[in-house]
């Protein structure tokens, strides 16, 4: 299966809490059953103007050295994700402007509030997965493919927004 860019765990900011500045019009729904946090995020990726997401484990526990969320991101859990109803509103902060196919309400902006993550300890040893995986041990809310300020077209090309200039031409 092919992870969408935004998913990567280095990007998740598990913000505890979610927040609507602009009162713009959202829903909140329960996909399902998922296999693992990262699942979670590609179902997100599925989901017409779906800006936000998160993980809901089936067993919890005390935080441990191999677990410090207290949760196996790797294990079986729900998916919980808020997408957006309504249409573009520059007086909301909702643009169309780069927004994806799965984007068709536009962009939502600053839906998501702190960050739950603890700053990562240098191993030492040289491992990489430590920084880069870190963010998958924690839990919270974490940006949608319709939530800025990530790009989830990090080519900058967005294969969803057609541009008559780059239509084929007729003949």
């Amino acid at each position: 299966m092919t992870v969408p860019a935004f998913c990567n765990p280095s990007l998740h900011t598990n913000a505890p809490s979610l927040v609507n500045p602009g009162d713009v019009p959202v829903a909140t729904a329960t996909v399902g059953a998922v296999s693992n946090k990262v699942d979670c995020c590609a179902s997100c990726a599925g989901i017409f103007n779906c800006v936000a997401w998160q993980f809901v484990p089936v067993h919890g526990g005390e935080p441990s050295e191999k677990l410090p969320g207290g949760f196996d991101p790797w294990g079986r859990g729900d998916c919980q994700v808020v997408y957006h109803t309504g249409a573009p509103d520059d007086a909301k902060n909702v643009t169309m402007s780069d927004a994806l196919a799965v984007c068709p309400n536009g962009k939502v902006h600053e839906m998501l509030s702190g960050s739950n993550n603890p700053p990562v300890a240098a191993s030492g040893d040289g491992s990489s997965n430590n920084q880069q995986w870190n963010n998958v041990y924690f839990n919270g809310w974490n940006q949608g493919a319709c939530g800025m300020p990530l790009n989830a077209g990090e080519s900058g090309e967005s294969p969803g927004m057609g541009d008559k200039s780059s239509l084929c031409p007729g003949s």
